[in-house]
C-alpha cells in the first residue's frame, strides 16, 4: 500500500478556514459537531484530499483536515 492511501475511507473534519472557504459558510468553532466527510481520493500524493460529506464534495489541501 502506498504512503498516500491510508487517507483513503477516514473520517474528517475540515478546519475552520476552510470550512468557510470551500463551503462558503461561516466559520465554526473546531470543537463543535460540524459537518463530517469521508477521504475518497488522495490527489498529488496526498497534498490534496478529496472528501464527500452528506450532499457535497470538497478538494481540499490535507493541511487544512483534521482527522478523527
Amino acid at each position: 500500500m502506498r504512503e498516500h492511501e491510508k487517507y483513503v475511507g477516514r473520517l474528517v473534519r475540515l478546519k475552520s478556514s476552510a470550512h468557510s472557504q470551500h463551503l462558503g459558510q461561516p466559520e465554526h468553532d473546531d470543537n463543535d459537531d460540524g459537518e463530517v466527510f469521508v477521504v475518497a481520493a488522495t490527489v498529488r500524493g496526498a497534498r490534496r484530499i478529496v472528501c464527500y460529506g452528506a450532499s457535497r464534495r470538497v478538494n481540499v489541501p490535507r493541511s487544512e483536515v483534521v482527522f478523527l
